[in-house]
């Protein structure tokens, strides 16, 4: 992106930039991760639904990919509607890896989310008005650098 653009951006849009596109900030490089995430499950849902349509088929009531891939979202989310079950053994098997994958992908973005939380927590500091120094902590009173009052 054009930095001559971003400078006539408001602060809230230029704000909104860095946290997506700029990894070098935590909430940048979590965005990043859990925009990889989406994408890979993206295609994984549509690749498992393809399977369970070619694996259980149209007598198992997978009538056609999309409603196939709609069990799948089901199946993944963990909310098993039960309108579409598998039949067959391997569709049942299929079942339960996506069951599992199911409770990882809800735990994995907590984790993500939950440790930058903590880790946003842990390194907060002031900034001195009078030389700049922005590695005073949080619960000083008084600049390390010049000791004017924070």
């Amino acid at each position: 992106m054009n930095t001559e653009n971003q400078e006539k951006w408001p602060q809230w849009k230029t704000t909104l930039h860095e946290v997506i596109f700029g990894t070098e900030t935590p909430a940048g490089r979590a965005f990043d991760v859990i925009l990889m995430i989406s994408i890979s499950l993206s295609v994984l849902v549509v690749i498992i639904g393809a399977i369970m349509y070619l694996v259980e088929g149209p007598d198992n009531g997978y009538r056609n990919i999309p409603e196939s891939i709609y069990w799948t979202i089901v199946t993944l989310t963990t909310v098993g509607y039960g309108d579409i079950s598998p039949q067959t053994g391997l569709g049942k098997v299929i079942a339960s890896m996506v069951m599992i994958i199911g409770y990882g992908i809800i735990a994995i973005p907590t984790g993500i989310i939950s440790a930058e939380i903590s880790r946003a927590r842990i390194n907060r500091v002031k900034r001195c008005r009078n030389c700049g120094e922005d590695t005073n902590p949080d619960e000083a009173n008084f600049c390390k650098e010049c000791g004017s009052k924070l």
